[in-house]
């Protein structure tokens, strides 16, 4: 079991039946637990998730807590991180390079007048655009992928020129 905060996750490997048993039992001394102790766990909140590469998933169960059957889902958000059940980070990638563009645009909107490329720049790098692009970009191995690219489309509007290379213009590595 992990937890953080108000947050837990129960997760065990799958690789038989028996497996799949000892998670339901995990789930059924998870919620005894907390009739003891005179709580309750949200079941609407609570999923379940396989992570897996594999085509086909042998060992499938449904898990059940309390007298509540708990919803499969192909993705779920946590802490800021889009995760997928085939481990891939399409749907991740596309969350934040979407929230980047839709934070550029109400920048370009809002301060159209500002001839001060200094501000432009400092709205950019330090507080909005990049660090949205950059959030847990290094965890999903994702930096290279997508990140040097949207950031391709940023000096037009930050004020350096096409010729010159973003990463000369921002001083970045």
């Amino acid at each position: 079991m992990a937890l953080y905060a108000d947050d837990s996750k129960l997760y065990r490997t799958i690789k038989s039946d028996a497996d799949t048993e000892n998670l339901q039992l995990d789930l059924n001394e998870m919620n005894s637990w907390t009739e003891t102790w005179r709580m309750k766990f949200n079941t609407n909140k609570c999923k379940v998730m396989r992570l897996s590469r594999k085509k086909i998933q042998s060992h499938v169960s449904d898990y059940i807590l309390g007298h509540e059957s708990l919803e499969l889902v192909k993705t779920i958000k946590d802490l800021g991180i889009t995760v997928s059940d085939d481990v891939r980070w399409g749907k991740h990638i596309a969350e934040i390079t979407a929230k980047a563009n839709r934070t550029l645009g109400l920048i370009k909107r809002t301060c159209r007048d500002f001839e001060d490329q200094t501000v432009r720049k400092l709205l950019y790098l330090t507080l909005m655009v990049r660090p949205q692009l950059e959030f847990c970009s290094a965890a999903a191995g994702i930096f290279i992928r997508v990140v040097v690219p949207v950031r391709s489309k940023i000096p037009a509007y930050v004020g350096c020129g096409a010729t010159t290379s973003y990463k000369v213009y921002f001083k970045l590595p």
